[in-house]
């Protein structure tokens, strides 16, 4: 029988990607190497410019430790960042104490928590090591999480680095790395001749396609190349490619370009993942009926279908952040409404039985699934009161509609305690004022 919590939420967060069959980019790790001789590094681009795949063959090539943290929305929260920080400690140096939670009592001399914190987690890592913290984009730049990572940044120890790796450039409380060459950015990552070369041997050896063409067609995208390398038959004539920075073209160009080489049943596979990010092996099973789920994700992994197979035992994959975002498009397009609802209320239930209660919250706030939200929220807030994390229970039930906020009382008790932690004012309900006063 399938076990529900095979693979705990923090090892796909916390797993660095795998290197089997990457193109290393010397060009590229000189740039690094001059920057993180510095102890710290900015990269950045836009998706699907090569920026986690440089990182990864880099860091195996220098010889380091690679310890990587994969952001989210929800890190955006300090006290969720420090959480998921200190289960990268723990997979690194398990038996080690756990490094203090981010509680209210802490959040008046936060640069000092922080700067402790970060001396505190670095002493646990293995030296040298090189720290990615991947999607850094996705944390808020005005949050408070944003000092954190400043202290991050004043607390590596010789000898090892910090990267920084998201879709847009430093904010202003990381205006440092713009500075010094601190930053890689899309323009540095865009394939120059000799790489576009290297990639083409290795997509289509001896293929006879030109790269140079490709190369400027694309403009160096690393995932357009990719695609366009691939492509069955040869190149399609000029017309038909598609500029990298449109939403709309990019979801067009993931339609002919890789829809189009799937039969119905890996379409039909494709968009019945589409709730979740990443996926094990399970859930992939469990959302699609195929008992050959594995095989299926290999066959696509293999194919360069943006689908990657972490290195965390036992296996999980992910789909590539832009991917994802067009296979959810698909799902909404294709599906009845009740039916996508049905699939991301299924996905939520896989996320909250393997621990990734962040991904189930955000599934049921999608579907608008207000009293699973609530189960959901019932099962978990004594832990996140615990964890310090109350802005982000705060913030989850701040999507629930104020006229129904009223049917659930019980979302009113943990509002009213989230917000008693977080300095708010309790009048947004009158439920509210009524449970916490009778």
């Amino acid at each position: 029988m399938d076990d529900l919590r095979s693979l705990p939420a923090s090892l796909a967060k916390l797993s660095p990607p795998r290197t089997g069959g990457l193109i290393p980019r010397p060009r590229l790790f000189e740039r690094l190497d001059r920057t993180c001789a510095r102890g710290a590094s900015w990269v950045h681009g836009p998706g699907g410019c090569g920026k986690t795949s440089l990182l990864a063959t880099w860091i195996e090539a220098c010889g380091r430790a690679p310890l990587w943290y994969r952001a989210d929305e929800d890190d955006s929260d300090a006290a969720t960042l420090v959480h998921y920080l200190d289960r990268l400690a723990r997979v690194h140096a398990p038996g080690t104490p756990s490094l203090p939670a981010l509680t209210p009592e802490y959040l008046g001399g936060l640069d000092a928590f922080a700067r402790r914190f970060w001396r505190d987690l670095y002493a646990r890592l293995p030296a040298p090591f090189v720290l990615v913290v991947d999607d850094v984009h996705q944390i808020g730049r005005d949050s408070p999480a944003q000092r954190l990572l400043c202290a991050a940044l004043t607390e590596v120890p010789p000898g090892s680095a910090l990267v920084l790796c998201g879709r847009t450039a430093p904010p202003p409380a990381l205006a440092r790395f713009a500075l010094h060459e601190g930053a890689l950015t899309g323009e540095d990552l865009r394939l120059d001749a000799s790489e576009a070369v290297a990639f083409m041997e290795h997509i289509d050896p001896g293929g006879g396609q030109d790269s140079e063409v490709l190369r400027e067609t694309t403009q160096g995208w690393v995932v357009g190349f990719t695609l366009l390398a691939s492509r069955p038959g040869g190149l399609p004539s000029v017309g038909r490619y598609l500029a990298p920075d449109a939403e709309d073209a990019l979801f067009a160009y993931f339609t002919q370009e890789v829809l189009t080489r799937c039969d119905p049943a890996e379409r039909a596979f494709l968009v019945a993942i589409a709730p979740l990010a990443t996926f094990s092996p399970f859930q992939a099973r469990k959302l699609t009926g195929r008992k050959d789920a594995e095989e299926v994700l290999e066959t696509l992994r293999c194919g360069q279908f943006f689908i990657t197979r972490l290195s965390a035992q036992p296996a999980a994959y992910r789909c590539h952040p832009l991917f994802h975002e067009f296979l959810r498009h698909e799902a909404r397009r294709t599906l009845a409404a009740p039916e996508w609802r049905r699939l991301r209320l299924r996905a939520a239930a896989l996320a909250e039985a393997d621990g990734d209660d962040q991904t189930a919250a955000l599934l049921c706030i999608d579907a608008a699934a207000w009293a699973e939200l609530t189960g959901l929220i019932c099962r978990i807030a004594p832990a996140l009161v615990t964890q310090g994390r109350h802005a982000l229970l705060e913030a989850w039930i701040g999507q629930v509609p104020p006229d129904l906020l009223d049917t659930f009382p019980w979302l009113c008790y943990w509002l009213g305690t989230a917000q008693v932690y977080t300095g708010q004012t309790l009048g947004r309900s009158s439920t509210l004022h009524r449970e916490l006063t009778d």
